[in-house]
């Protein structure tokens, strides 16, 4: 089974820096099959994407109303739309507003990848749970989430195997309990080529979300062929 990369360019580079990579990514991209390969531009970046890269997924950082209409620029290529995650002005949307944020998604027809987070310690997940209840607007349609520990975002230390291992148990006993059967579970948190085969090793795991190393080529293919 294909595993997951997502790479999440957030807005630490320029506009045609992000289209420069996105061309060298794919022309990499060809070579590697083991992988269904995602990338979160920057909503400026989105609007200079004229083409889907092939075998390339887009998705979007920010959920913006004009992504409901289906004649917009973005329903052409935009499969994916990232909600809650910590760096994000709408990490704490209230129950109102991420309604609408789904209802966006729905209507654009894209797949959420839906962030929870915690403190990287708390073994029994509460805050997770908490956030889980949202999910209510869901139920019935595929969907990602996305595990991000606060403690482990842009600071160059991965989660420990073990607490991404129970968090995994968790989200997927969680899941199974509100009888969501079409979803897929992500880690994201300081991923690089030196932890990334053996985060997606573990149990559950599907996929993983990267920051910092998403931001090169050189990066990028060494993730890959990591895995490849």
């Amino acid at each position: 089974m294909k595993k997951i990369v997502i790479l999440n360019w957030k807005n630490s580079l320029l506009v045609d820096e992000q289209i420069s990579l996105l061309d060298d990514i794919e022309h990499f991209f060809h070579k590697i099959d083991s992988v269904d390969l995602i990338i979160l531009p920057s909503l400026d970046a989105l609007e200079e994407i004229k083409t889907a890269p092939r075998r390339i997924a887009i998705g979007t950082q920010e959920v913006i109303r004009e992504m409901a209409d289906n004649e917009s620029a973005y329903s052409r290529y935009v499969t994916y739309a990232m909600i809650a995650h910590p760096d994000s002005r709408n990490k704490w949307l209230n129950e109102r507003e991420l309604a609408t944020q789904f209802g966006i998604i729905a209507a654009s027809k894209m797949i959420p990848i839906f962030v929870v987070s915690d403190d990287g310690k708390d073994n029994s997940f509460s805050e997770i749970r908490k956030q889980l209840e949202l999910l209510q607007f869901w139920w019935n349609r595929e969907i990602m989430i996305a595990y991000e520990p606060l403690d482990s975002i842009g600071t160059g230390e991965a989660t420990s195997m073990e607490h991404i291992a129970r968090a995994m148990n968790c989200l997927s006993k969680v899941l199974t309990e509100y009888g969501i059967k079409k979803y897929n579970l992500v880690y994201g948190g300081s991923v690089n080529h030196t932890n990334i085969r053996e985060i997606l090793d573990i149990n559950y795991v599907d996929g993983v979300i990267v920051g910092t190393a998403s931001r090169s080529i050189t990066s990028v293919s060494s993730l890959l062929k990591t895995i490849r």
